[in-house]
């Protein structure tokens, strides 16, 4: 009776530790699929910023500007100035609105070395409202309104490492297509005025 007793007591220890053994195995398989798919994922969104992308940029004047993109460079063979800067903007945002008489002036007093791109950020706000205003405002600058703004957003907001709720405005200055500098929030004229002297000195 002690050894039968015994035996039964081996056997349920055995069957123990075949089952302990059997889900060490599971966990460490879940592991490895989870350390296999995580750097795909990492090297897939690294890859995406060693693609060239393009974007069709239009105007309420059915102007259009064909922007290619890799990593930290922007080029456009339509556009002769040295210095772009894109300026991203919500019709809804104070500041933003408030600084596009200052990114006009500057757009006329360095119309040689700059341009200055307006890309509108998608609202529920009437887009035609919205350029029948800034047109009354004098605004002579190229402002996009093309259903790509939303892509050149997004790859802007990924490049530069920037939250989803980035603040506006946001200005973003290329230097011979290569990225020199952004600026969250809205800028003085004067302080924008030194950020293009200095670049300008690099040319």
């Amino acid at each position: 009776m002690l050894k039968g007793l015994l035996l039964k007591n081996i056997f349920f220890l055995f069957l123990l530790l075949v089952l302990i053994a059997g889900c060490s195995k599971q966990d460490d398989s879940n592991n490895k699929d989870t350390n296999k798919t995580l750097p795909n994922t990492i090297e897939t969104q690294e890859d995406d910023f060693n693609k060239t992308v393009s974007f069709l940029l239009i105007d309420k004047k059915d102007r259009e500007l064909n922007v290619t993109a890799i990593r930290n460079t922007m080029s456009t063979d339509q556009i002769k100035q040295p210095l772009v800067l894109f300026n991203l903007f919500s019709s809804l945002c104070k500041p933003c609105m408030g600084q596009m008489p200052y990114l006009n002036e500057v757009q006329r007093m360095y119309q040689d070395k700059l341009f200055v791109i307006g890309i509108l950020v998608p609202s529920q706000e009437d887009t035609d409202q919205v350029a029948k205003e800034l047109h009354e405002a004098f605004i002579e600058y190229f402002i996009s309104y093309s259903i790509d703004n939303s892509l050149l957003i997004e790859y802007f907001r990924r490049v530069l490492k920037l939250p989803q709720n980035f603040s506006m405005p946001l200005s973003i200055l290329y230097k011979d297509g290569k990225l020199y500098r952004y600026y969250e929030g809205a800028l003085p004229m004067e302080m924008l005025e030194i950020e293009i002297k200095n670049a300008q000195k690099l040319l």
